[in-house]
Parts: structure tokens; C-alpha cells; sequence
């Protein structure tokens, strides 16, 4: 068994309907012989019509047998394909995954950094700049203004970030 069972179906049925038309021109003939009177010649011929239909008959037997094999063909291939589908999702499920914990990882990197900016740059030279400004000092205000503005970007990274994931945490919603 080389070819598979939906060639073979196939191939049956092209096999049926060369034999039907076989025997529907031998019809033809001998209906065309016994009106010309040559009963020997259409006698031959009825026999060859019958043999026809006979060979009909067996290919038609096997018609159910290919079916169903072309039918289970086809499943083992759809799960075949399926089972391929579920190992590559699974491999996109991995990947994800290992961005997720990537990105994961940048944002309690983020957030320590901001937190440790808060606690020991920010917080801690602003009192100090106050303190200094209050007892006639002369603190350099672009310092400040540098301060401000780096802690305003570090604050808006992560607003974007947690933006990012609140949508992409609704798409996966949807898409579940």
C-alpha cells in the first residue's frame, strides 16, 4: 500500500467513471447492432457489457473501505497538525513567558532604582539644598532642576510600563 487512501479514492473513482462511460458506450453499440440485425456481434457485445458492469460492481465494493480509510487519513493528519500547532504555541507560551520575567525583572529593577533615587539623591540632596539655602547657602538650582527632571522621567518610564502591561494584559483577556 504505497499510495495513500485519499489517492487511492481517488483513483477508484476515476476508475468508476471510465467504466460507466465504457459501458455507456457499449450500450450504444449494441443497441446499434441488434438494429442492424447482427446478433452474433451485439450478443459479444452484451457479454462484454455484463463483464463491465460486473468489474462496476467490484469497484463499488470497494468504495466503502477507501472512504473510511481516506476519513481516517484525514484525522490523523488534522491531529497530526494539531499536535505540530500545540508545540509551537507552547514554544510562543515559553518565549513569552521568558520576556515576561525579562521585563519583569527590568521593572523591579526600575522601581528600586527610582526608590533608591527617592530615598538617597532626591529626598536626601533636597532637605540638604533646603537646609543650605536656609542657613545663606547657594545650592546650584540647575542641580535641581536636573533632579527634578530626571525623577519626573523615571516616574513616567514607569507609568508607561505599567500603561504596556495593563493593555497587553487586556488583549491577552480578549484573546483567551
Amino acid at each position: 500500500m504505497n499510495a495513500s487512501a485519499s489517492k487511492r479514492l481517488q483513483q477508484l473513482h476515476d476508475d468508476i467513471n471510465a467504466c460507466k462511460g465504457g459501458i455507456a458506450a457499449m450500450r450504444t453499440d449494441h443497441a446499434a447492432l441488434v438494429a442492424n440485425g447482427d446478433d452474433n456481434a451485439a450478443d459479444a457485445l452484451a457479454l462484454k457489457v455484463r463483464d463491465a458492469e460486473s468489474r462496476l460492481a467490484v469497484l463499488h465494493d470497494r468504495l466503502p473501505v477507501l472512504e473510511q480509510m481516506a476519513e481516517d487519513e484525514a484525522a490523523e493528519a488534522q491531529a497530526v497538525e494539531a499536535a505540530a500547532l500545540v508545540e509551537q504555541a507552547n514554544a510562543k507560551q515559553a518565549e513569552l513567558l521568558a520576556q515576561f520575567a525579562k521585563v519583569e525583572k527590568l521593572a523591579q529593577q526600575l522601581g528600586r532604582a527610582v526608590a533608591e533615587i527617592d530615598d538617597n539623591a532626591g529626598l536626601h540632596w533636597y532637605r540638604v539644598a533646603n537646609k543650605a539655602l536656609k542657613l545663606g547657602g547657594q545650592p546650584d538650582k540647575q542641580q535641581i532642576s536636573d533632579c527634578r527632571a530626571l525623577l519626573e522621567s523615571l516616574a513616567k518610564s514607569r507609568q508607561r510600563l505599567a500603561g504596556i502591561a495593563e493593555s497587553y494584559s487586556q488583549r491577552l483577556f480578549m484573546a483567551g
